[in-house]
């Protein structure tokens, strides 16, 4: 029998973890047909058990895991914007769940109530910029904004924005706009406010860190502590999960035998009494009360329903393996969050939890004695760090040489130390808050010393991409020299197998074989990034713009984009021209050395001027040396690629005048792609122009739904009358043209992050 509910949670987690890769979502009536199959034959269970196979269970979990997913996505796409309501001013009441608050701008994170005076069901993420009221977590607030479909930049490499939007059950983002009914509706007056309250008027010296620690609160910290945590793979450290709670858990549970046992001998002092049962229980409430302390952030009661559940199940006396409790507990916050399964942070603690398994089912019984206890902890512990920091940088595309130490040498001093430190602190600033500024005040200065450590260790800075792996095949080598049970055989056959697996992977991301040369046009939003490859040659035009809060695409989109697939390759830089959207990342790329000089029409960039990537030729159409009465935009370095009769053409940001004197001048501006002009601005793109030009396809670089509204409808019936192939990087994402002018049946082929490289349900519900 266990077996079987076994198969059947297999079958449910399979078919879950595959709704994420999901192109369409099943339609209603399909799912109303195969529920009405599953439940006919449970029905007829007993009279067709000779004909159902073994794989049965498997069957009836899928299904219903299938049933569940899909129901889930369909209840999403309901809570979407009406097209009447979106970059229209609405009014939005709701629950704020996160608050991040920077000098010159506020971003909150809010559950709604009521959408536009009617009910809505999701969140939405807005920005409220130069403000200086400051809402707070799980305040009642009520604001006027302006929304748009929840939509991501659509990159083969970087930050994926947009499932993370869904993974937080977000359905539109914007912007609170100046307003009379902008309001907080009902302030915070829970223990977790009084709590909060009390410790900032400790003024610890790292409050910002303590705060993280006791009430997941992370609001305060900034870009350069973010970046310094996930230098070091310490991120998870200070977000509350599933190490947290087990620490918290683990104490709730000795302080309840202690409390219980002691009832126990008052009332029996000659009888034993069996305390399991409301030790459990009182553990189970206790523990929830603290994630309740703690504003319940999703992590936290994730790992609390799951760690409640199978203590439950092991209470029962009931025999089931450490791989059935796994999957129980995954198969119940699947459940229980089903948007989590587009998170990362839930794969890093199930995975963590299976290597812990892994790891204490593959070491011998330790002798006897605190000393073998201890080293037997310890192995423990560097063999889950070297497995988990080969997985990180697998699915952080980088990691850094010192991050094992640091982590051997952080994990159990917060673990065991500083964790119970503010869980205690946390129940004396409700009952006695002068006896916890005691607790406090060493464990806020060991925190600040425990970052001053890791500062240091920074300027010590060398990261490892996972394109040169020979450190993360260390690690795990490092993790299988740990494994007691596993003969030397065992070891280097699964070194092999890691080796084998990770050239795959490293094979399989590089997309330049088939071609003998390549143009990617990047998703940066509004603005424009663009790589031409020829061999091992290659020019960026261009690098998207920079942002007042710090926010670059050439640090987000670029960097990792080129860093995964151009390791070796030769990369010249050109600016078109110098506009934020064109050139804000320029300072960044020369800082991190991938590019080391700049060509632009201020010198290397002017009509004339010519060079080569590989057999590829590159010519400078615009501007002439005597063009500088021109505006900006007019003044952008226009260039035609080409080779062997396939031609592009780039023309920056150039307008109706500059078009002009590029048809003036005589040359030959047919081409097979173009970059459109401007964006798609009804400043550009003029009839002559495009009848010169007679593109087969025009790329428009473009945010969604920008507010400049480009491109403009009238200059993509311009295009779509000329016969052009319209693609738009807000739409298609990343676009990648494969060009082979020896395949004379398809010379061009085109490739889109939105309908080959990232299908995905969630993305046709944005508003085209």
């Amino acid at each position: 029998m266990l077996n079987a509910w076994g198969n059947a949670l297999s079958g449910f987690i399979i078919v879950a973890l595959t709704s994420q890769f999901w192109h369409v979502l099943p339609t209603q009536t399909f799912l109303l047909s195969i529920g009405s199959l599953l439940i006919l034959l449970i029905a007829l269970h007993d009279r067709l058990k000779k004909y159902l196979t073994p794989f049965f269970p498997y069957f009836a979990g899928g299904t219903i895991g299938f049933i569940w997913f899909a129901s889930v996505g369909h209840w999403y796409a309901g809570w979407q914007l009406p097209n009447t309501e979106i970059q229209q001013d609405v009014t939005i009441q709701g629950e704020i769940l996160s608050a991040q608050h920077h000098p010159a701008s506020s971003k909150y994170t809010i559950a709604l109530n009521t959408l536009h005076h009617r009910l809505a069901k999701g969140n939405v993420r807005v920005s409220w910029y130069n403000t200086g009221i400051h809402f707070q977590r799980g305040q009642q607030v009520q604001l006027c904004v302006r929304l748009k479909p929840s939509h991501g930049l659509q990159n083969p490499m970087g930050f994926d924005y947009w499932r993370w939007l869904v993974s937080e059950s977000i359905i539109a983002t914007g912007y609170v706009i100046r307003c009379d009914k902008n309001a907080l509706l009902q302030p915070v007056n829970d223990l977790a406010s009084t709590i909060s309250a009390r410790l900032q008027k400790l003024a610890l010296p790292g409050e910002k860190w303590v705060r993280a620690l006791m009430l997941a609160d992370r609001s305060q910290f900034d870009k350069a502590d973010w970046s310094l945590l996930q230098r070091f793979g310490l991120s998870h450290l200070f977000a509350l999960s599933g190490l947290h709670m087990g620490i918290v858990f683990a104490i709730c549970w000795w302080a309840s035998q202690f409390v219980w046992f002691a009832i126990g001998k008052f009332h029996r002092q000659n009888a034993s009494v069996n305390i399991t049962a409301p030790v459990l229980w009182s553990t189970i409430i206790v523990s929830g009360g603290y994630v309740v302390l703690c504003a319940m952030p999703l992590t936290l009661v994730r790992a609390w329903c799951g760690m409640s559940v199978v203590s439950l199940i092991i209470s029962s006396n009931a025999y089931i393996s450490p791989s059935q409790l796994l999957k129980c507990g995954l198969a119940i916050c699947l459940m229980l969050f089903p948007f989590s399964i587009y998170g990362i942070s839930l794969y890093l603690s199930f995975s963590a939890v299976a290597m812990i398994l892994l790891l204490l089912w593959l070491q011998d019984k330790p002798k006897a004695g605190w000393l073998p206890s201890l080293l037997t902890l310890l192995k423990l512990q560097i063999g889950l760090c070297s497995l988990m920091m080969g997985i990180s940088a697998l699915v952080f595309g980088n990691i850094y040489w010192l991050a094992p130490v640091a982590n051997i040498f952080f994990i159990p001093i917060i673990t065991f130390l500083i964790v119970p430190a503010c869980f205690i602190s946390l129940l004396l600033l409700l009952i006695y808050p002068s006896a916890a500024d005691i607790v406090l005040q060493p464990t806020s200065y060991a925190l600040v010393f425990l970052i001053d450590l890791l500062q240091s260790m920074n300027a010590l800075y060398w990261r490892v991409q996972p394109d040169c792996q020979p450190l993360v095949v260390l690690y795990f080598l490092l993790f299988l020299l740990l494994l007691p049970r596993f003969s030397y055989q065992r070891r280097l056959m699964s070194l092999i197998a890691i080796c084998a697996v990770l050239t795959l992977m490293r094979t399989q991301s590089t997309p330049f074989e088939d071609s003998s040369w390549t143009l990617e046009v990047y998703d940066v939003g509004q603005g424009n990034a663009l790589v031409v490859r020829a061999a091992n040659t290659a020019m960026l035009v261009d690098t998207g713009p920079s942002y007042p809060s710090g926010f670059s695409m050439a640090e987000a989109v670029l960097q990792p984009n080129l860093q995964r697939f151009y390791p070796n390759v030769s990369l010249m830089g050109v600016l078109t021209h110098f506009d934020n959207d064109h050139a804000g990342g320029s300072e960044y790329l020369m800082e991190s050395g991938l590019i080391k000089h700049w060509r632009s029409p201020d010198g290397g960039c002017q009509r004339g001027d010519r060079w080569r990537l590989g057999q590829v030729n590159v010519r400078v159409l615009w501007p002439t040396s005597k063009a500088t009465k021109f505006t900006p935009n007019n003044r952008s370095c226009v260039l035609m690629v080409e080779d062997n009769g396939i031609r592009i053409l780039i023309p920056g940001d150039i307008e109706a005048e500059a078009e002009q004197q590029l048809l003036a001048l005589g040359d030959d501006l047919s081409a097979d792609i173009l970059i459109a002009p401007h964006h798609g601005s009804k400043t550009s793109s003029t009839s002559p122009f495009i009848n010169a030009v007679l593109p087969q396809y025009v790329v428009f670089t473009t945010g969604y739904l920008n507010r400049w509204h480009f491109p403009h409808d009238e200059v993509v019936t311009r295009y779509q009358k000329a016969g052009a192939i319209i693609l738009n990087t807000a739409l298609d994402g990343f676009v990648r043209f494969e060009l082979n002018s020896a395949n004379f049946g398809r010379p061009i082929n085109v490739v889109t992050a939105r309908a080959n490289l990232q299908p995905r349900w969630y993305k046709s519900l944005s508003t085209n």
